[in-house]
């Protein structure tokens, strides 16, 4: 019903699936993203077509942008009108590479070396905090990466 009850969604989803396939991103994306983006306005009043959504599910797919800042940028699209590239690019949305992403976790776990210490001693419960310290860090990175490379320096077996 979600894909198909309306025919302007319908359309925006093989229309964007003819242009990059992935029929199971572009779903998520339509489902759980666009609604938040359009807020209370209707598909139709903002002119959002699946060349525009197209180019942010590229984007997606090779990694050139995070979800988290994907959701921005969307959101910025729609109230805007503009294109994926214009926004993209004054948006802060660069890919942190692990190396980078490691280096900031190196110093968060030295400036919290008491903490650190404790999760190596097998209080796990305090990983969530030093996720929350390093998304904050490193807004737009992966938050599977960060949690990847939290546990391995903190040796917390996935």
């Amino acid at each position: 019903d979600l894909m198909t009850g309306e025919r302007v969604t319908a359309t925006l989803f093989l229309d964007t699936v003819d242009r990059v396939g992935r029929p199971d991103v572009v779903a998520k994306w339509i489902i759980n993203e666009l609604p938040r983006a359009l807020g209370d306005k209707e598909l139709e009043e903002v002119g959002f077509g699946a060349e525009r959504f197209a180019d942010l599910i590229r984007a997606l797919d090779t990694g050139a942008i995070q979800p988290p800042a994907a959701k921005a940028v969307l959101a910025e699209m729609i109230a805007t009108g503009k294109q994926f590239a214009s926004v993209a690019s004054a948006a802060p949305i660069t890919v942190i590479g692990i190396a980078e992403l490691a280096g900031k976790a190196d110093a968060l776990l030295a400036t919290h070396a008491d903490k650190a210490a404790q999760v190596k001693a097998g209080k796990h419960g305090l990983l969530g905090f030093f996720v929350g310290q390093l998304i904050k860090q490193a807004p737009g990175a992966d938050p599977k990466a960060i949690n990847d490379v939290l546990r391995s320096k903190l040796g917390i077996p996935e």
